[in-house]
C-alpha cells in the first residue's frame, strides 16, 4: 500500500492529500479567529432598493460557481473539499488501472481522469457543507435580508462579470460567504476591501464601496434616469 501511495504516477494525489491538511489547518484557525471577533456594522442602507439589478440576469458561470460552493462556504473549506476529492478521485482511477492491467497511469493521464468526477464530488460535499454551517433554525436569515449589509472581501479581486467572494455577519453574529461582482461596470472590489451589497440575482450579490456619498448619488442617479423614461 505505501509503495502504492508513494509511486511518482499518484504524486499529484499524494500532494492533494498534504495540501487537505494544511487547508484544513487553516480552517480550524480561521475559525478560531473569526470567533474571537465582535459583530460588523451595518451600514446605513435599509432603503436600499432589491431591484437596483440590471436585468435579474445570471449566467451559466453563476449556477457553476453556486453548484461549486463559492459564496456559500469559506473558501478554506472549499479547497479542504477540492484537495480531498480530488485525491481520492485519483487514487481511485490508479487502483482500477492497477488491478485491471497490472499497470499505473501516468500522472498527468490520472490527473485528466480523476477532473472531472472531482469536480463532481466536491459540488456534493460543498452542498453538504453549507447546510451543515447554515443549521441553526433558531438564528436563520434570510439571504435576502444581506442587501444593504456590509461584506469583506476574502478572495481576490473582482471585477464586472467576474465575481469573488466576500464574508459579511448577520445579526446574530454568524459568519456567511457571498459571491459578489461589482454593481457598477467601472468599480473593482479588491482583497480586503469592505463592500456593500446593493442588489442579488440569483445566488450572486451586486456590490458597491462602502461610501454612503457614492451610493447615495448612483441612487439619486438612477431614480432620475427613471423618471426621465
Amino acid at each position: 500500500m505505501v509503495d502504492f501511495l508513494l509511486a511518482p504516477a499518484n504524486i499529484p494525489f499524494l500532494v492533494a492529500y498534504v495540501f487537505m491538511a494544511a487547508f484544513a489547518l487553516v480552517t480550524v484557525i480561521t475559525g478560531a479567529l473569526d470567533h474571537g471577533h465582535g459583530h460588523d456594522h451595518d451600514a446605513d442602507l435599509d432603503h436600499v432598493p432589491g431591484d437596483l439589478n440590471h436585468d435579474g440576469h445570471v449566467d451559466f458561470s453563476d449556477h457553476v460557481l453556486g453548484f461549486l460552493g463559492f459564496g456559500r462556504v469559506p473558501i478554506t473549506m472549499l479547497l479542504v473539499a477540492f484537495a480531498w476529492s480530488f485525491g481520492s478521485c485519483g487514487f481511485v482511477a490508479q487502483w482500477i488501472s492497477r488491478s485491471g492491467s497490472g499497470q499505473l497511469l501516468p500522472a498527468g493521464v490520472a490527473s485528466t481522469v480523476a477532473l472531472v468526477p472531482a469536480l463532481l464530488l466536491h459540488g456534493l460535499l460543498a452542498r453538504g457543507i453549507g447546510h451543515f454551517t447554515a443549521r441553526d433554525d433558531s438564528t436563520a436569515v434570510h439571504s435576502d435580508t444581506f442587501i444593504g449589509k456590509t461584506a469583506t472581501i476574502v478572495l481576490a479581486a473582482a471585477t464586472r462579470g467576474k465575481p469573488t467572494q466576500a464574508k459579511l455577519k448577520d445579526q446574530h453574529g454568524q459568519t456567511h460567504y457571498v459571491l459578489v461582482e461589482p454593481h457598477r461596470i467601472e468599480d473593482e472590489l479588491t482583497v480586503g476591501e469592505e463592500v456593500v451589497l446593493v442588489a442579488k440575482r440569483g445566488s450572486l450579490y451586486e456590490a458597491m464601496p462602502n461610501d454612503i456619498d457614492l451610493i447615495s448619488t448612483h441612487l439619486r442617479t438612477g431614480e432620475s434616469q427613471q423618471e426621465t423614461l
